[in-house]
């Protein structure tokens, strides 16, 4: 099994149908959009159509899947996405329906 976020394009290229063109195109698409979240996502690496994504399924991994891959909450995507543009990674997380307990007033019987 090759992981997808730590493979080299040497290491890609040793799967089927991968050669050095495309091995390269996926650690560039890494570099440039981050990890990969699901196997899916190499749909998105042009050159990597429907058949040669399911014929790479079983040979590859993205390591530990985030919450939002496995019916979390979410979570993840928020904090990476704050990081990424400049933002609090802390209040990223916490979600945003609610208002803020300091905003809330509580009346007293």
């Amino acid at each position: 099994m090759v992981d997808l976020n730590g493979a080299s394009a040497a290491e890609l290229e040793a799967l089927s149908g991968i050669g050095p063109v495309i091995g390269q195109r996926i650690v560039e698409f890494r570099q440039k959009t981050g990890r990969f979240r699901r196997v899916g996502d190499l749909s998105r690496v042009r050159g990597i159509g429907p058949a040669k994504l399911e014929r790479l399924r079983g040979l590859v991994s993205v390591g530990v899947e985030s919450d939002s891959d496995a019916g979390g909450n979410g979570d993840d995507e928020r904090v990476e996405e704050a990081l990424r543009v400049g933002g609090d990674p802390i209040a990223a997380h916490v979600e945003t329906d609610e208002p803020a307990i300091a905003d809330q007033v509580v009346e007293a019987d």
